[in-house]
């Protein structure tokens, strides 16, 4: 569970770098 919650923040924070 908190993988996959990790996962999404460190999707988000890339997208949010890009």
């Amino acid at each position: 569970m908190w993988r996959g919650f990790l996962s999404v923040l460190q999707t988000e924070s890339l997208a949010y770098i890009y």
